[in-house]
């Protein structure tokens, strides 16, 4: 941002001089600008044009970047006040700008075929159908989230944690691997509504593998003073009965990170444990500032009610 400022000012009539910093190799504030190299092959098909390089040079420069062709590649040099760009497809974008928006012609696709819902969104919206007609909110979290969240304040083993590169923030820093810590954050952050607050959400989860292993899971919560075990079970078996013909039984587990002792069990189809079913531990329930009961289960789709 500081780059920013300099050059309105510089545009104004100030003059800067840099500044360097002691017992370091970097100056301030810097002037220098940023090079990228890029291959100008795909940009053509990514935005459905037909134009030379040199054409795509020109719509850079057009933009006030510096541009020169190296063969089959494009290097870019970016003005350090332009800290927006980081990678090929914002040059990408660039040159989209500097062509003209609205020079570029839409096109039918390739494809004479009318485009429907694939069979998996299919049951995804039945599911969600069932569980609004169960009286149930859908929520939508974001598949990044914080470690803080996913496991520190639900006391899970972070040993299988899976940590995303370069992240821009603190609260998106790894792929989730469960649904329900998501939908307590969803409880903390309504903590001065009325009860019963009863969410619902079906998305990917992560797990390790190579390459990294993505299933759908589902998961639901429940919280009142009055919600139980048994009314989260009688939820989960009218959803799996009434919408896909599937039994499911229930079997007592001793323990599990994120539910009470004692109170909590093993979903399982076909004597398969697809999930876990319980009453939220009190502790991870202070963690997140939750001061009522909370029950709620977690079950994979896959391979259950799609493949």
């Amino acid at each position: 941002m500081l780059s920013v400022v300099v050059v309105i000012l510089q545009g104004a009539g100030f003059q800067f001089s840099q500044l360097k910093v002691s017992g370091s190799k970097n100056s301030t504030p810097n002037f220098a600008p940023r090079s990228i190299v890029f291959d100008a092959d795909p940009v053509n098909k990514i935005l459905g044009l037909n134009v030379s390089d040199s054409m795509l040079v020109s719509c850079l420069k057009k933009c006030r970047l510096g541009a020169v062709m190296k063969g089959k590649k494009i290097q870019c040099t970016i003005p350090r006040y332009r800290f927006d760009i980081f990678g090929g497809m914002d040059i990408v974008e660039e040159i989209a700008l500097g062509y003209g928006i609205d020079n570029l012609k839409p096109a039918w696709p390739a494809s004479v075929h009318i485009g429907e819902k694939n069979a998996t969104s299919e049951k995804l919206d039945s599911i969600s159908r069932l569980m609004t007609g169960l009286g149930f909110m859908e929520t939508l979290n974001s598949t990044l989230a914080s470690e803080q969240i996913l496991y520190e304040m639900t006391n899970r083993d972070s040993s299988q944690i899976i940590s995303v590169v370069s992240s821009k923030s603190q609260e998106h820093t790894i792929l989730r691997d469960s649904i329900l810590p998501g939908l307590l954050e969803n409880l903390s952050k309504n903590i001065h509504e009325t009860y019963p607050q009863k969410f619902f959400e079906s998305g990917i989860v992560f797990s390790k593998g190579s390459p990294i292993k993505e299933t759908t899971n589902l998961a639901c919560v429940s919280a009142s003073e009055e919600t139980n075990f048994s009314e989260m079970k009688s939820i989960l078996q009218s959803l799996l009965r009434i919408g896909f013909s599937i039994k499911c039984e229930t079997k007592t587990l001793l323990k599990h990170a994120l539910f009470s002792q004692g109170r909590v069990a093993e979903i399982a189809v076909n004597k398969k444990t697809v999930g876990y079913i319980g009453e939220l531990d009190s502790k991870v329930l202070e963690n997140f500032k939750i001061r009522t009961r909370v029950v709620g289960f977690e079950i994979k789709l896959n391979g259950l009610i799609f493949d």
